[in-house]
């Protein structure tokens, strides 16, 4: 059996006596497997590009030319002899001995080479944080007075939020390959603080390992280029009213799951560790179809916005503050079952209010206002003219031996009605009948006159006085 640690070793040994690219200050790497041995990586900070055998040697006359060399220069001063003709045969030779490994990929780690679950031989894109290279700081008490009332701004002065909020980015930082299913969401007005948040404090903490998307990315086929190499994950307006039905299901992987398939445009899809901690922000009421099983969101609401003074004060300060809070986050102790799951918070509960779908919410609404659910024959024409609903006017509900039927095209009027008296985007009519099955009543094609119709069977569970 081949010991990891060995193939690690070797490799990094070939990487050090590569007089070529040590003095070039280049990373290139023989690419097997995947992109066939023809091809090599060249790794340029956090990007990588695939080159055939001519290119590479066509990129080592360009950085030899930008550093006022030739080729042939160095083959002299390397070899100590001028062979013109065995300049090229030279230099073929060094690149077919770079070390061979079978891709690249991304761990947070400090491995330059590391070998993955699959036994793959791959080379580490990830890079360290500016603000890591520092030593630690270890003491008592640490001081970053801006910070933390930003935070407690944005917290709405609930300590509990603030302390599992720092716990998870700690858990991010400290832990990044140790997943835990939760995902942060940051609610409020604009002026209220978030994005000076996100800009200025979390995007310095992991700053190369940062991707910032918006909805564009999220509705694109190809992922790869805001889930793979990368740590941190800024969501900016992408949980909306549109789309807040169907974007949980697509996020859920992402959040979840330790490992994800990714779709590299142009390339097939591969399954990638996921190190990824996800962080939104929106300004919307209603930011997620939120449900009473939710585990995966920790809502952070704050409407009101921050003053400007203060946003002036923090950025003035805001050196000196962010390595105190970095250091404070290294030092937390917690329990990982802590943030685990996600802190149950009021915004949260007024999301789950808010995320019920317009034909819920309609229904909601009859309910409460004591209307046809309600309701038998002799008063139902009479509410329909007076409710808060404001249904139309030709609305009326009548009775059948087994109940009280209202036709549903009459009664999807009165709901897009009540959705543009709420500001709701209504659904079609179609999807409203689904809905209302859903919501547990019945529909069927009854006659009324010399017509026959679809209605809906609106009762309670118990009919009374029919």
């Amino acid at each position: 059996m081949v010991n990891n640690t060995d193939v690690i070793e070797k490799i990094e040994a070939e990487m050090k006596i590569n007089v070529l690219f040590a003095e070039l200050d280049l990373k290139i790497f023989k690419c097997k497997e995947e992109m066939g041995s023809n091809y090599y990586i060249h790794i340029e900070e956090n990007k990588h590009y695939f080159y055939k055998l001519s290119r590479i040697i066509d990129l080592i006359e360009d950085t030899l030319r930008n550093k006022s060399k030739t080729l042939s220069t160095f083959y002299v001063k390397v070899t100590g002899d001028y062979k013109p003709a065995e300049v090229k045969e030279w230099i073929t030779k060094i690149i077919k001995s770079v070390p061979v490994i079978n891709n690249i990929g991304y761990r947070p780690s400090s491995e330059t080479i590391f070998i993955d679950n699959d036994n793959r031989v791959l080379y580490n894109t990830y890079r360290l944080p500016d603000i890591r290279k520092s030593p630690s700081i270890i003491k008592d008490n640490y001081s970053f007075p801006h910070i933390q009332k930003l935070l407690m701004f944005l917290c709405n002065d609930s300590e509990e939020s603030y302390s599992w909020m720092n716990k998870r980015i700690a858990h991010a930082l400290t832990k990044p390959t140790d997943r835990v299913p939760t995902a942060i969401i940051l609610q409020g007005a604009q002026g209220s603080g978030k994005n000076t948040f996100t800009d200025f404090i979390l995007r310095p903490l992991f700053q190369y390992n940062t991707k910032i998307i918006t909805q564009r990315d999220i509705d694109m086929n190809f992922d790869s280029h805001y889930m793979f190499q990368t740590q941190l994950v800024i969501a900016n307006e992408v949980i909306n009213v549109e789309n807040k039905f169907t974007l949980p299901n697509k996020l859920k992987t992402y959040i979840s799951e330790d490992s994800i398939m990714i779709n590299p445009k142009g390339r097939d899809a591969r399954q990638v560790e996921n190190y990824t901690f996800f962080v939104f922000t929106t300004n919307e009421i209603s930011p997620i179809k939120l449900d009473k099983d939710n585990r995966r969101y920790t809502v952070i609401t704050r409407f009101e916005p921050i003053e400007v003074s203060f946003i002036k004060e923090l950025k003035a300060n805001l050196e000196t503050e962010l390595i105190e809070y970095y250091n404070y986050l290294l030092s937390l102790e917690y329990d990982t079952s802590d943030i685990y799951m996600r802190l149950a918070t009021e915004g949260e509960k007024d999301a789950i209010t808010v995320s019920s779908n317009s034909v819920e919410l309609f229904i909601a609404n009859a309910l409460e206002s004591d209307s046809f659910f309600k309701a038998h024959e002799g008063i139902c024409k009479e509410f329909y003219q007076s409710s808060s609903l404001e249904v139309s006017e030709h609305l009326e509900p009548f009775k059948k031996k087994d109940g009280i039927y209202v036709i549903i095209k009459d009664l999807y009027e009165s709901y897009k009605k009540f959705c543009t008296n709420e500001d709701l985007k209504p659904c079609t009519r179609h999807i409203f009948t689904r809905l209302f099955k859903k919501a547990g009543y019945q529909t069927k094609k009854i006659r009324q006159g010399e017509e026959t119709y679809r209605a809906i069977l609106i009762k309670r569970i118990k009919t009374e006085g029919l």
